[in-house]
This record gives structure tokens, sequence and C-alpha cells, in this order.
């Protein structure tokens, strides 16, 4: 699916950027789960999981110094200028039984955890 949304949540006026899980509706394709493009730039992202849901954190309170190899303490990465992809596990699936996700680990039983960040750009 499409996501075509600027920063900002739809219906709640105190909330800025984006720190939200997302369920995907098939995780475990050969096909990219998640893709970002900037018309700006022509940079793409592709990401591609076994994951069932991705986190997406927009760097809402980045704003701090850059380092020196960066440009220096006097630059500043401002607010919103990175994001964040974290492909996971069921938040919170743990506590809730009904979800029927078993989260324990224990010898024995392999953990497969398979995500690829591929970049490109158009032009």
């Amino acid at each position: 699916s499409q996501w075509d949304k600027s920063i900002g949540y739809g219906g709640c006026s105190d909330c800025y950027g984006y720190d939200t899980p997302y369920i995907y509706d098939k995780p475990e394709t050969k096909t990219p789960n998640l893709s970002l493009y900037s018309p700006n730039s022509g940079i793409r992202l592709d990401v591609t999981t076994n994951q069932p849901v991705v986190q997406i954190y927009t760097g809402n309170w980045l704003a701090m110094p850059r380092k020196k190899v960066h440009g220096g303490p006097s630059l500043q990465y401002e607010k919103f200028s990175a994001v964040a992809i974290e492909p996971e596990g069921y938040v919170d699936a743990i506590n809730n039984p009904a979800w029927g996700v078993d989260q324990i680990y224990y010898p024995g039983r392999d953990f497969k955890w398979a995500t690829t960040y591929q970049f490109s750009v158009r032009k």
C-alpha cells in the first residue's frame, strides 16, 4: 500500500512526527514491505523483512549539535531530519496471549530475522 502523508498525525493536534509501529499485510514476501522516496534527491530506500511490524521514528526530538566530522557543533540536526526504520515483532505480544504470538526463544527454537535495506537513485 502507499502512504503519502506529510509530517503530522491526522486528528492529533498535539502530535509531532511519527514514533509508531505499523503491521505489514504480508510480512514474508520477496518484494519490499516498505519504500521511501525523496522527489528532491531521487534517493529511494526499499526495505524487505520477514518481521511482521515496522516502527517508524522521524527524529521528533532530534535537535542537537552535529559532531565535528559532520560539520561541527555550529550546525544542528533539526527535528525531523532523520528517519529510523525498525523491523520488529509485535509490540507487547508477550502480555497479550490472545494474539497467539510466542515470543519466548529457548535452546532448540531458532530465531530467524532477515532484513534488507536497499538504496537506489531515480533520475
